[in-house]
């Protein structure tokens, strides 16, 4: 009886996190869907809507425009999108909404000047989300999980280039959620390895 309830407690564990990742944290905007019906609701092309939603390349004018939207969704997308010019990158990292910010923070080409601003950021969702990213230097991941390694477990064993140090907290420790995302991750890596055009 106690393991089936573990389990279910993981499954459910497991349901709210992957919602958070795609809601953005805290139950925050959905932004691939909220952006997506804003962008159509102000006449935006079905065409450039795909491009922002699933965070294809782009214009440097579209992602400028884009960048200054109103809507917290969308600046999010275009935050997050990897083809973002750095010089536009920046700029969305200092913005005023966390959500953007996180977007920023979950992005794999932010360089070593964003993420010095980012691990000084006060949100923890904002972090959460920047010791995710395997562009991260590990000193850093480090020194975010020091400052709450419980609440931080989890976060940091989605990261492909999880510290040795923090792997080998998660594989010791008792909370199962954070182990199970070890293997996830894990299992991802190698079959990203196998299948590289993937």
């Amino acid at each position: 009886m106690n393991k089936r309830v573990s389990v279910l407690f993981v499954i459910v564990t497991f349901t709210i996190l992957i919602c958070s990742c795609t809601r953005g944290v805290w139950g925050d905007p959905n932004p691939k869907g909220l952006g997506s019906e804003y962008l159509k609701s102000t006449g935006v092309q079905d065409e450039t809507i795909d491009r922002i939603a699933n965070r294809k390349e782009m214009s440097r004018d579209e992602f400028e425009k884009y960048s200054r939207s109103d809507d917290v969704n969308v600046r999010h997308l275009i935050a997050s999108n990897t083809h973002i010019p750095s010089d536009l990158l920046s700029v969305l990292v200092k913005d005023k909404h966390f959500f953007v910010r996180e977007g920023a923070a979950y992005n794999t080409s932010i360089n070593k000047d964003m993420i010095d601003m980012l691990k000084n950021d006060t949100n923890l969702s904002v972090l959460s989300l920047l010791v995710t990213n395997p562009s991260v230097p590990e000193d850093d991941i480090i020194r975010i999980y020091n400052t709450n390694k419980k609440y931080y477990l989890s976060w940091c064993a989605m990261n492909a280039k999880c510290p040795g140090t923090i792997h080998d907290d998660i594989l010791k420790s008792d909370d199962e959620m954070a182990r199970s995302w070890l293997r996830i991750t894990e299992d991802r890596a190698k079959k990203n390895e196998n299948n590289p055009a993937k």
